[in-house]
């Protein structure tokens, strides 16, 4: 066994200062590796679960080779020390395969992307609007996908903490944001665990009108003054399979939410603030000027 893999069985060594540390150099190009909103919340209650493997490098710097979200979240909380692991007898291939470990695995879950996202979307410089073109730049996604991703934090708490455990796959929480009620988004998501549904199967479930909430809204009293503006959106529940399937291919067509009001004869995009996300629609329907 290498000595880069027996480090992962190894007690913490010492504690120095964070600016003693610096990322390899050796490490993939291209590579995104960053902290997240939920490794910073970990570090903070925990602690570090690990020291971080490094080795001597240049100008007396510690070369991190490892436990890189960590490192990047510690730098990003201004912790002073953090624990390290010296591996002074480590060669460049060795050093290569514990930073390809480092560097491997990606987020944790979707809901931990989006959470990276959403906070990348808003750490702009001052005067600078949120762009999801500079983020799709910057992270090499589309925008659609960061758009379809990023609606995941519009899911009810408990939702995403079963997307988070895999109980609820991504491709049925993109279905489950279009269910605008909290609690039938808890519900279908109860359903989706306990009868394993498929995504199929719940998106049939969730074009069928609930019995609970499809009965006829009272009309307006005589000379109310309520306008077009003002008026209530329907319930999805209320509306007809034909209905929510449009707005479902809709949807999954410009990779925004997408709502047909009946009632009023309106229809709305969801577009997150993001006059970005409303050009890349354009895109996806074939219009470039």
């Amino acid at each position: 066994m290498c000595r880069a893999a027996r480090f992962f069985g190894q007690a913490m060594r010492d504690f120095v200062p964070i600016d003693q540390l610096a990322l390899s150099e050796r490490r993939p190009p291209g590579v995104l590796c960053s902290d997240t909103p939920r490794v910073r919340r970990r570090l903070r209650e925990f602690g570090f679960a690990r020291p971080i493997p490094v080795r001597p490098g240049r100008g007396g710097r510690l070369e991190v080779l490892g436990e890189v979200r960590p490192y990047l979240a510690a730098l990003r909380l201004g912790l002073p020390r953090v624990p390290v692991r010296v591996l002074d007898q480590l060669d460049d291939a060795e050093a290569d395969r514990l930073i390809s470990i480092g560097y491997a695995g990606g987020f944790e879950d979707p809901i931990d992307e989006a959470e990276f996202y959403a906070e990348r979307l808003a750490d702009v410089p001052p005067g600078t609007r949120p762009s999801i073109s500079r983020m799709a730049r910057l992270t090499g996604k589309g925008r659609s996908y960061l758009s379809r991703t990023l609606a995941l934090l519009d899911l009810h708490p408990a939702v995403q903490d079963h997307v988070a455990a895999g109980r609820i796959s991504r491709a049925q929480a993109r279905h489950l944001v279009t269910v605008r009620s909290m609690s039938r988004q808890r519900a279908l998501a109860d359903r989706i665990i306990r009868e394993r549904l498929s995504e199929r199967a719940l998106a049939r479930l969730i074009a069928k009108p609930s019995s609970r909430t499809s009965q006829p809204q009272r009309p307006p009293a005589t000379g109310s003054s309520a306008s077009p503006v003002t008026a209530p959106v329907v319930a999805q529940a209320s509306k007809d399979p034909d209905t929510l399937r449009l707005e479902r291919r809709v949807s999954e067509l410009i990779g925004l939410p997408f709502e047909i009001d009946s009632e009023l004869g309106v229809c709305r995009i969801r577009y997150f603030g993001d006059l970005d996300m409303l050009s890349g629609v354009l895109e996806r329907l074939g219009y470039s000027e």
